[in-house]
């Protein structure tokens, strides 16, 4: 008894036979076959491994009898065609193995519904199968694919490479380059996993320029170009800006992402106009900066905020010289300090300058009107620290005493305006400590106490005027 797929293969010789004769297409006959009144032959394929089965095909040489004087009926034709199939001999068929490759992915990258200008360029890559999922690196599922978005004009705009990672995720990964509507390239560089990685190179607009350099010299020529160098998608090394002529307008230091290093704007001469030194965004060390209509100064940044110099000054008198009343050193907020860096839009945002009152730091200098020096003394970001010095107005030494962490520290010593000692002792942390002594003017000694903690404070105070400083 012949089965149900040995019988498809009788109906197609069948259909071809009939064929062959000029007879009604298989598709116009009904066929009703009743199977015990059909001889069927059964073929073995010698060198296979299918042991039983039907004549897969006819030989194209098979030579074909004259058919019957007499009608034949259907079931006769099929049975007789059947019958005059040659044997075939058919090499031996291998086992089925499993490929241990998988066929590449068609891997798009999604820009916004409706956008159909994406091509698939998986052919062009010359990679033929995708990586194993769990590979090595544990970050790569398929092999990279090379994507192509077009303009409506059918110009490339953009041509980058992806890959999909283990986690199904489908990022750039390869060379990545960006167009503009005539075809020239606007933004070129590589991703790794995502990231950006080595060096990267963008055409950037005058307003773009503008912005980033806050001030820029009419000489500069577009087109302007931005460089950047970038590990495991952070800045590192030098972000430059250059002009058409290849003059440098710009270079900033980073160090994993953040400013670090020496930050410079120049002029079209090459110039510097501005230099800055940064450690993690804060602009920390020399520097120098020009005001608007003034030449470059050279300063000091400290942990984000610059030092300068104030000068204070007595109200003038007619037909006399200005006399200067104080001179100080002050720590005050600038807007350099680098909040973020976006290379890609040609944006740095800076730290808001808080607004604080200005912080003593470094040397502090007041005078009589006569012009005579009246105190002295360092701050550290405003705490008293070193030695302090006081003068009486017609330069005779007043009182000198040491600070530390903003509190009296040490040997303390006063003098009368003519010179004789008025008083000594010693200060631990701000309080009255061992031996100290009162003179008169005339060098008398008036009082000769050791301080102990419970009337260090009330001695000092007693002696407030006495020891007037």
């Amino acid at each position: 008894m012949a089965t149900k797929k040995q019988w498809s293969v009788i109906l197609s010789v069948a259909v071809a036979s009939s064929m062959a004769r000029a007879e009604p297409p298989a598709s116009e006959l009904t066929l009703t076959l009743d199977s015990p009144s059909v001889a069927v032959v059964e073929s073995v394929i010698e060198g296979s491994s299918i042991e039983r089965g039907p004549v897969a095909s006819t030989a194209a040489t098979a030579e074909r009898r004259s058919p019957p004087a007499e009608k034949e009926s259907q079931p006769a034709r099929i049975a007789r065609s059947v019958m005059e199939t040659p044997r075939i001999k058919s090499p031996a068929v291998p086992s089925p193995t499993t490929s241990s490759g998988t066929r590449l992915k068609s891997l798009l990258v999604s820009h916004g519904a409706g956008n159909n200008n994406l091509e698939s360029d998986g052919e062009e890559c010359g990679c033929k199968e995708s990586i194993a999922v769990g590979q090595a690196d544990g970050q790569v599922a398929s092999a990279a694919e090379m994507i192509r978005q077009r303009f409506p004009n059918g110009k490339p705009q953009v041509e980058r490479w992806v890959i999909e990672n283990t986690k199904g995720n489908i990022v750039n990964h390869g060379k990545y380059v960006e167009y503009d509507a005539r075809g020239s390239v606007v933004l070129s560089g590589s991703y790794v996993q995502g990231q950006r990685e080595g060096e990267w190179t963008q055409q950037i607009t005058g307003e773009q320029v503008q912005a980033l350099l806050s001030q820029r010299d009419r000489d500069f020529a577009a087109p302007f170009t931005s460089r950047a160098s970038f590990k495991a998608g952070k800045l590192v090394g030098d972000w430059t800006v250059v002009d058409g002529k290849g003059r440098l307008m710009s270079s900033w230091s980073y160090v994993d992402g953040a400013r670090h290093g020496t930050s410079s704007l120049f002029n079209s001469k090459g110039e510097v106009t501005q230099s800055i030194t940064y450690k993690n965004n804060l602009a920390d060390g020399p520097a120098r900066l020009a005001e608007a209509g003034a030449a470059v100064k050279d300063t000091t940044f400290t942990e984000g905020l610059m030092l300068r110099q104030v000068d204070k000054w007595y109200p003038a008198v007619a037909g006399k010289p200005r006399v200067l009343q104080s001179q100080e050193s002050q720590l005050v907020p600038m807007p350099f300090n680098v909040a973020s860096s976006d290379w890609a839009n040609s944006s740095i945002t800076y730290q808001s300058a808080a607004a604080t009152e200005p912080i003593r730091h470094g040397l502090a200098i007041t005078f009589y009107p006569n012009g005579q020096r009246e105190s002295e003394g360092n701050y550290d970001r405003g705490r008293r620290t070193g030695t302090f010095a006081w003068w009486y107005s017609n330069g005779q030494q007043k009182t000198v005493g040491e600070y530390g962490g903003d509190k009296e520290d040490g040997e303390w010593t006063w003098w009368h305006e003519n010179g004789m000692k008025q008083a000594s002792g010693f200060y631990a942390d701000g309080r009255r400590v061992q031996e100290w002594s009162l003179w008169s003017n005339d060098g008398k000694l008036v009082k000769r106490t050791t301080s102990n903690n419970a009337s260090q404070v009330a001695d000092r105070d007693t002696s407030e005027d006495t020891l007037n400083r």
